[in-house]
């Protein structure tokens, strides 16, 4: 009993300490803000780490393609945010190197990298409760009703953007939902994990971005239906014909929730998108992309012209100061043609590793490890990518994958 209060004591002051150094991020300090001075010691303590240790080839690309962001035509014009998205995408590869080289000696104590992807989940889940006793964020507020009707603003907690903040929600609710065993253990570990997944579900839900919604209900599917029990898939069954009948009923009686899942643009003048149109939403950004490259020449194309450039040329075709809103093209805007084929070949290898030696692993892990794969891939083909917090997750998880998998391979 005295291990087990020590034990949560531990974790519960980790909590805390985390939250508070999120919920601070905003704030600057000189040019940088606080996120990107913790990340980016965090960053440089574990390439200290790694330098003097034997890490695997694909790690090395991935740390090549996040550097490769500190290298582009219009260098160094806004370094800053070439060097905020070297040291953001550089998190994810030395992650996996880190884990991969402290626990390849310790196999005994694997189960820390599962461990280590529940307490993640936990944080990103129980993080919100403070706001939902009037603790207001230091980014501002989500207002939904000047564009719905609705009377409450977006859900995001610690977060900058519901569109993160839902990702996030997302992958912590279904890697908590496989991860179920390691709460069924006692009848009060039983409530706190029903409790955890009924409040990432109301977060995933209130923080109001259709993909998340669609994407969470998909792996919902692949939860239930992916390797499971024939009872398991009947009761799925029932809960997909209800959640059916349910959306159906809101679509048609719930305005804000109709123009939501069509994507129409304003409340007040009620009026909605069509699927055609939905679908096409972000295409003409792409379109911008690619002629703002072909505009700034072969030397964009192959080492890119930066993000703060892109952000310029965007402003001048669109009136808006973005990118391009789709992962591929903003690394191509970025880092070129180069740094995308970094990427993919980081990508490429990693999950070849993966996927190879996932079948050593037991069920759980196995479908915990299949979550983590759609998820990396569908947050990445329908928008920027998943945030750190997510890859942090995806690194325990993989690294327990490949590392277990090798020791069954030899």
């Amino acid at each position: 009993m005295k291990g087990k209060l020590i034990l949560f004591l531990k974790y519960g002051f980790a909590l805390v300490v985390l939250w508070f150094i999120i919920y601070f991020e905003p704030i600057n300090i000189g040019p940088l803000k606080i996120s990107q001075i913790w990340k980016g010691v965090l960053a440089l303590l574990i390439l200290f780490y790694l330098t003097s240790r034997k890490f695997p080839f694909f790690v090395l690309i991935g740390m090549l393609y996040s550097v490769k962001y500190l290298f582009y035509s219009h260098m160094p014009n806004d370094y800053i945010d070439a060097i905020r998205l070297t040291m953001e995408d550089l998190i994810f590869p030395i992650s996996i190197g880190f884990f991969l080289v402290y626990f390849r000696a310790k196999i005994y104590k694997l189960d820390q990298l599962i461990y280590f992807s529940i307490f993640i989940s936990l944080f990103l889940i129980l993080s919100n409760i403070p706001f939902f006793f009037g603790v207001e964020s230091l980014y501002e507020e989500y207002d939904l009703s000047s564009k719905y009707g609705i009377e409450f603003s977006a859900t995001k907690g610690l977060f900058y953007h519901i569109a993160s903040a839902s990702k996030m929600f997302t992958v912590a609710t279904l890697l908590l939902i496989v991860l179920r065993r390691y709460f069924w253990t006692s009848f009060f570990s039983k409530l706190f994990w029903i409790f955890l997944i009924l409040l990432g579900s109301y977060l995933i839900v209130m923080s109001w971005t259709r993909t998340a919604w669609f994407i969470y209900f998909i792996g919902l599917m692949i939860v239930v239906f992916y390797d499971s029990s024939l009872k398991v898939k009947f009761f799925g069954l029932l809960l997909s014909c209800v959640f059916f009948f349910f959306v159906t009923y809101m679509y048609n009686t719930n305005d804000a929730f109709r123009w939501r899942m069509t994507g129409g643009a304003s409340y007040r003048e009620e009026q909605e998108l069509s699927l055609d149109q939905l679908a096409s939403a972000r295409i003409p950004y792409v379109v911008i992309a690619i002629d703002n490259l072909n505009d700034e020449g072969i030397a964009a194309w192959f080492i890119g012209h930066g993000e703060g450039r892109g952000k310029e040329l965007f402003y001048k075709k669109s009136g808006m100061a973005i990118t391009s809103h789709n992962k591929t093209f903003e690394i191509l805007e970025s880092s070129g043609l180069v740094g995308l084929i970094l990427y993919f070949s980081f990508v490429f290898l990693l999950l070849y590793k993966v996927l190879l030696r996932v079948r050593f692993v037991d069920p759980v892990i196995n479908k915990a490890c299949m979550i983590c794969v759609y998820m990396f891939l569908v947050f990445y083909f329908t928008s920027h990518g998943t945030p750190i917090w997510g890859e942090l997750i995806y690194a325990a998880i993989f690294s327990y994958v490949i590392l277990l998998g090798n020791c069954y391979k030899k």
